[in-house]
């Protein structure tokens, strides 16, 4: 037994004694060691393909709806003759994707060497390795019983969304099919927050990608607290927006392997766009170990470019942004939340409606924003059994996942970019947004209001001689009928090319909020300023 502690000891201090991405075959050093990498393959000639017998009608409605042609090549299956070849040349095939017409295979270096002559090969790539879950943050124990605060929290989930709106106009998500990725939905069959689900026969289907198997109500319960923040209830009260959504719940990941790999990530998006899914929740991401901060830019990624075809055939991408925004190794976000298509979700904290610390940070590699909104990260979801208090961007995500189905309902017509474009324009920061909170949160109310009626402005600039001055015009700033987040003053400093420099929030308790040195900037540089749904900027001329 000692030898085995010291021999484990010994293959994990040579495992990270190597910089981040510094072993690319999969850290195994052994000559002879099996590998696990993808082989893509150059062609899909002379291939059969009926999009009818495919794909669930839901998705050959979505592609119509998007504009998509039914015979793009890209849906088209892998050759079977290529597929037979290779499996006669390596230790064994995993995963087969379409839609990048390649197989992950696990193979020894000299059977690598021997595929790479082969003229149907049109480039190996080694295996990302490390999984960041979107949510390992604290748990309190499963709890039978709430209290008054509790049932302030439960009530929160759908109250700092304005989620009244869409249900006393009849809006839950109904119609709408949601696939979550996840590492396990156990009780999810039998727990009593899914009861009105199971009743109406809304989990349309399953599947384990981890196990290669349909069942997937057992292993880690991360999936079903993420579930029940779309879709669950409790007594009545609903945990989520999108109580009368259908589900496709893929288990993809498992969390008690130190690796882990984004194969079923892209096995589980080409299944959950065959069966019609309308949008997919993934509270999962890839950083440490493959990937290196420059490579968060949208494109470095398989599961980034994964993202991007399944916006492109109609689907919307909600993703977590990450809880490494209090790292000093990562900070920012990870992919898939780094790709343009993917509606990113950083986590606030109750009850102030600010940045949680753990939250991951933007802006993307390339500068864009990242996350795209935001929404509550602590929240009470369901165990295996009872129900829990957690946190992290996991739980931030699903809620947001359960506000897009209540839209699209509302919108049946629209398209997916009509989905993303109006979450962001409903946030509470919108036009103004930053690297911690995105646009804001986003708020129902905003799709029912008189949007012909001009915004009044909050506060004014006031210029003296050396200071700039932002002064409230709001009657009082203690007044109980603001909003929480009504009661804080955004703002941002920017250059002359429009790059954020730095950003801050203040509580807004006095008549004068802010005060500035002229002296300490720049001509071109400009203040951009929100406060309580009103944007304005300043720039900075020459003194």
């Amino acid at each position: 037994m000692k030898l085995l502690i010291i021999f484990c000891f010994l293959w994990f201090a040579q495992v990270f004694s190597q910089p981040a991405g510094s072993q690319p075959a999969g850290f195994f050093p052994q000559a002879g060691a099996t590998e696990n990498v993808w082989v893509f393959f150059t062609d899909k000639e002379n291939v059969e393909f009926d999009p009818f017998a495919f794909f669930h009608p839901k998705a050959i409605e979505r592609r119509l709806r998007h504009g998509q042609d039914l015979f793009d090549e890209i849906d088209f299956p892998v050759r079977a003759d290529y597929l037979q070849t290779i499996a006669g040349m390596v230790d064994s095939l995993d995963v087969v994707s379409r839609w990048f017409n390649a197989v992950s295979v696990y193979a020894s270096p000299l059977q690598l060497e021997t595929l790479e002559r082969l003229d149907f090969v049109d480039r190996i790539e080694y295996m990302t390795l490390n999984l960041l879950p979107a949510a390992y943050a604290e748990e309190e124990p499963i709890i039978s019983k709430f209290s008054t605060k509790d049932m302030e929290l439960l009530l929160a989930h759908t109250a700092h969304l304005k989620g009244r709106w869409f249900h006393k106009n009849g809006f839950d998500g109904r119609g709408i099919r949601i696939a979550i990725f996840d590492a396990g939905f156990p009780g999810v069959d039998e727990h009593p927050a899914f009861k009105h689900i199971l009743n109406e026969n809304r989990i349309v289907a399953t599947r384990d990608f981890v196990r290669n198997q349909q069942g997937v109500f057992h292993k880690n319960s991360h999936g079903a607290s993420v579930m029940s923040v779309i879709g669950g209830l409790i007594d009545s009260v609903p945990m989520g927006l999108a109580t009368g959504a259908e589900f496709l719940l893929a288990r993809t990941e498992t969390w008690t392997e130190f690796f882990s790999e984004e194969k079923n990530w892209l096995a589980a998006v080409e299944w959950a766009d065959q069966h019609g899914a309308d949008i997919i929740n993934s509270s999962l991401g890839y950083t440490r170990h493959r990937y290196f901060p420059e490579d968060m830019d949208g494109n470095s990624s398989l599961v980034a470019r994964a993202a991007a075809i399944a916006f492109q055939k109609g689907m919307l991408i909600v993703n977590a942004a990450g809880n490494e925004g209090g790292t000093e190794s990562w900070k920012i976000i990870g992919t898939p939340a780094d790709a343009p298509e993917v509606l990113s979700v950083g986590a606030v904290d109750f009850p102030s409606l600010l940045r949680a610390d753990y939250s991951s940070r933007g802006p993307t590699a390339d500068g864009r924003l990242s996350p795209s909104v935001s929404a509550l990260g602590t929240v009470y979801a369901a165990g295996k059994s009872g129900f829990k208090r957690i946190q992290g961007t996991s739980f931030a995500s699903p809620l947001l996942a359960g506000f897009a189905a209540c839209l699209w309902q509302m919108h049946p017509d629209w398209t997916n970019q009509q989905v993303f474009d109006a979450i962001q324009q409903s946030a509470t920061l919108f036009p103004y947004f930053d690297y911690s909170h995105g646009y804001g949160i986003p708020q129902a109310d905003f799709f029912f209001r008189n949007k012909s009626l001009e915004i009044q402005p909050t506060f004014e600039f006031e210029i003296t001689k050396d200071t700039l001055k932002v002064l409230s015009r709001l009657k009082t700033l203690n007044e109980t009928g603001l909003d929480r987040q009504d009661r804080y003053l955004y703002y941002q400093v920017r250059d002359a090319s429009d790059l954020i420099l730095e950003y801050s929030v203040l509580l807004a308790t006095e008549t004068e909020i802010l005060k500035l040195n002229l002296s300490d900037f720049e001509p071109g540089q400009k203040i951009l300023v929100h406060l309580a749904g009103y944007t304005s900027a300043w720039t900075f001329l020459n003194q």
